[in-house]
């Protein structure tokens, strides 16, 4: 008994060590939205701050893929890294980068055309905020591959135990973005093109400082361009959609309510709707990191075949990762009222 109390410890402990790098992990894309959402309610108008808010389902979209290619990847390397298989671990990690090159040029050059061919009357009609979203989609289609690549990387880099260059190019990127928004937005003018020019410099950067690791001598995981099998694509994405599911129910329900609002509601509506989604990501990356770190200790712990670790990691989430949750949960409703003034400060608009 004492033997099974003690392992648990450890495993909660390990667990609580490894959670701060993957929140600030999951704080960079809500950190990007928050600041692209003050810079566009505050310096820019209600337009572009709805065209932020018809971007965010698509938004949520490229992150359940990459979260389920990520997701599926890690196990799947660790399941043949505990089983000494260095070879297939390359393998994937090749078969990984592969997949998630391929998927962010096709959904950027998609979202670049539809910006250029102005064909976005599925998501809205008012002409306005067309103008505004072209030109966002164009922005944001450049920052597409970065975005997927990146977060493919943090999670190699954990597995290497170089969560300290993950936090430093999480921490530059932080620093430099609304640096960019303030030269593109405040000196420029560039308005929504300009938002979406800001966050893709800021990806670049976070992309580069991870991405020359790979490259030295120290790193375990390689990418070959020959030597991966295409049929491991299937294990990666049968691994790794349980772990998106609820990005993709977000999607869903993003689209869905984008509809209503821009609808029944209009672009005052969808301004105040995107204010509040964009700071509740960042409360969001909270059990995305709980989230992070149980499916990464889970795959290492399934790969060695250890069952107790298992459930340690299942006990830590249900007894201690739930009370965090309820706890902010709770701060987030006592702190509605200051949250919402850091957008609008017309009464009209966050009372409705």
């Amino acid at each position: 008994m004492k033997h099974t109390i003690s392992h648990s410890m450890v495993t909660a402990k390990l667990c609580f060590r490894l959670l701060p790098i993957q929140i600030l992990l999951a704080v960079i894309g809500a950190f990007n939205g928050i600041v692209t959402s003050l810079f566009a309610s505050n310096f820019i108008g209600q337009d572009a701050m709805s065209a932020v808010g018809l971007f965010a389902p698509i938004s949520m979209f490229i992150g359940a893929v990459s979260t389920m290619l990520l997701g599926g990847s890690q196990i799947l390397s660790a399941e043949y890294k505990g089983k000494n298989q260095v070879t297939r671990t390359q393998e994937v990690f090749s078969l990984d980068m592969v997949l998630s090159f391929a998927f962010s040029v096709f959904v950027a050059v998609l979202l670049a055309a539809a910006g250029a061919f102005n064909w976005t009357g599925m998501f809205t009609n008012d002409p306005a905020v067309r103008v505004f979203f072209n030109q966002y989609l164009i922005g944001m289609s450049l920052g597409i591959l970065p975005q997927v690549l990146g977060q493919q990387l943090s999670g190699f880099l954990s597995l290497e135990n170089q969560t300290r260059l993950t936090l430093a190019a999480s921490t530059v990127y932080i620093l430099v973005n609304p640096v960019f928004n303030y030269i593109f937005i405040m000196k420029l003018g560039m308005q929504a093109l300009g938002l979406a020019l800001a966050s893709v410099l800021g990806l670049w950067v976070f992309l580069i400082i991870q991405a020359q690791y790979f490259f030295t001598k120290r790193a375990n995981f390689r990418f070959q361009l020959k030597g991966f099998r295409i049929k491991d694509s299937w294990s990666i994405v049968r691994i790794g959609a349980p772990g998106a599911l609820t990005c993709g129910y977000l999607t869903i329900r993003g689209f869905w309510v984008n509809a209503l609002i821009t609808s029944f509601v209009g672009a005052v509506g969808l301004s105040a709707f995107t204010a509040c989604n964009t700071f509740l990501n960042l409360f969001w990356a909270v059990p995305n990191g709980m989230a992070a770190v149980s499916r990464m200790l889970f795959s290492v712990a399934q790969g060695e075949e250890d069952r107790q670790t298992i459930q340690d990691i299942m006990r830590n989430a249900l007894y201690r990762y739930v009370p965090i949750m309820l706890a902010v949960a709770g701060f987030i409703a006592i702190m509605a009222v200051p949250f919402t003034r850091l957008y609008y400060q017309d009464i009209k608009i966050y009372l409705d």
